[in-house]
């Protein structure tokens, strides 16, 4: 969500992405545990971590499932006119919804 403090306008969107893991043992499960990285994640797992070797498929935006989605947080940034897409256009290029983007 982007919220405009002088106005109380805002922008939000929902962005939706599945990853898909591998069956695990009792073995890699506690040795995954055991290297405490999944113990303060809120989904019990680093994508980008230890446990990309237990990932079998994503579907949806990588970067929402490591913590943000960059792609919808500029398009949010641009309807807020936050961001100027002029200053990078290789970003606006590639933002889904921009007129840039067939």
């Amino acid at each position: 969500m982007v919220l405009d403090p002088l106005t109380g306008e805002s922008w939000d969107e929902v962005v939706r992405s599945e990853v898909r893991i591998r069956d695990l043992g009792d073995d890699e499960i506690e040795a995954y545990v055991a290297t405490g990285e999944p113990l303060d994640k809120a989904g019990g797992y680093a994508i980008q971590g230890e446990a990309a070797t237990m990932v079998e498929g994503i579907v949806g935006c990588y970067s929402n499932v490591v913590g943000l989605p960059i792609c919808a947080s500029v398009r949010l940034l641009e309807l807020a006119e936050v961001f100027d897409p002029e200053q990078m256009p290789f970003v606006s290029a590639h933002t889904p919804g921009n007129a840039a983007h067939p």
